[in-house]
């Protein structure tokens, strides 16, 4: 599985089951952004990002948990079942490691050398390049 396609297309889909579960239009959750500060939220920018067209930053993951009043964990949706999560530098990261990360559990799965990948601490790392 590739990141930026399953995580991103995962969050938005969360978002969006989210929202539903909440019984919020688009237009009523983009209120509740505005009233967070998020100042340029639409109903425009909600269908934008529950159909994956908009990057999203991390402070508004935050913003977007608090109007929803779920966890960004819940947003972020770590993967289901064995999938192994390819990053952009082709260090695989394996499904445990992943959802460990995502429930908020940091226990050094990388070592870092400077700039440089000096360990992969944990035995989950799939270790393959994709």
């Amino acid at each position: 599985m590739i990141y930026g396609h399953v995580r991103i297309a995962r969050l938005a889909a969360n978002i969006r089951a989210a929202r539903a579960h909440a019984g919020l239009s688009q237009k009523s959750l983009a209120s509740r952004m505005r009233a967070l500060g998020y100042k340029t939220w639409s109903h425009q920018a909600v269908g934008n990002v529950e159909n994956n067209n908009r990057p999203l930053f991390a402070a508004e993951i935050l913003g977007l948990a608090l109007a929803l009043g779920v966890t960004m964990s819940q947003l972020m949706g770590a993967p289901e079942g064995n999938h192994v999560v390819a990053l952009p530098s082709g260090l695989a990261l394996g499904p445990v490691t992943v959802r460990r990360l995502a429930s908020g559990i940091y226990d050094r799965p990388v070592v870092w050398a400077g700039g440089d990948i000096a360990v992969t601490a944990s035995a989950d790392l799939a270790g393959a390049r994709p």
